[in-house]
């Protein structure tokens, strides 16, 4: 009996090449050649039979073995210890939320707000009213416009920023 399947000719090209590229991978590998038998793969490992080959593979560190330095002495970036800082820091208490300036406060609630109202009515609400809406970019205009304002104008040269 026959098999039904017809045959592709590249399919057994595309075979016997694969074939061929295991067995060549195998052949040029000195140090773990094929095992013959699967069932004792996993077993000791067969010597070298190459001279130059012999110790060069490390052996795996143990678990509680303690970290080795890279060669010449320096160590690396994972060998460094972090000593832990004083225990006895204590933050100082963050000014209350009051001491905003009003005006300051009032600019940037009237920017956050226009824009979130003016967002809403432009989503939802398709026939505001245009009186509304005019008064809601003035808003945003003047309180843009203030806050502004309020850069500094003038650079230090002496500050690099890292005051928080």
């Amino acid at each position: 009996m026959s098999d039904p399947r017809p045959v592709d000719p590249s399919r057994s090209d595309d075979e016997a090449a694969w074939e061929d590229l295991v067995r060549r991978f195998h052949e040029s590998d000195p140090v773990t050649p094929a095992p013959s038998d699967p069932r004792t793969a996993g077993s000791t490992p067969p010597a070298p039979s190459d001279p130059r080959t012999a110790g060069s593979t490390p052996p795996a560190p143990s678990a509680s073995a303690p970290p080795r330095s890279a060669p010449g002495g320096s160590s690396g970036p994972r060998d460094h210890v972090v000593e832990e800082p004083e225990e006895n820091f204590e933050p100082p208490e963050p000014a209350p939320l009051s001491t905003a300036e009003p005006a300051l406060a009032a600019a940037w609630a009237g920017v956050g707000l226009s824009l979130g109202v003016l967002l809403i009515i432009t989503i939802f609400v398709r026939t505001a009213p245009s009186v509304l809406t005019w008064t809601l970019a003035g808003v945003f205009l003047v309180s843009a416009g203030y806050l502004g304002y309020r850069l500094p104008r003038e650079r230090h040269d002496d500050d690099d920023g890292a005051q928080v």
